[in-house]
């Protein structure tokens, strides 16, 4: 069932690749372009809008997300 509206939010998903799949392969989401932050990001979008920004989160942060 493909989503057609969402507000902007973040999700810290410890595996980044799965959960930004499951958002693309279930909810219809794109993944999309995005700025270089210095550590791995994917957003995902409705249409011409992103709606969900990922990093990776839990253990798995990045050195360059902490700080």
């Amino acid at each position: 069932m493909p989503l057609h509206h969402l507000e902007h939010f973040l999700i810290q998903p410890q595996n980044l690749e799965e959960t930004a799949a499951w958002w693309c392969d279930v909810l219809g989401l794109e993944e999309g372009p995005h700025p270089d932050f210095g550590f791995p990001v994917k957003w995902l979008y409705i249409g011409d809008c992103d709606v969900v920004h990922m990093t990776t989160g839990g253990p798995n942060v990045s050195d360059a997300r902490k700080s």
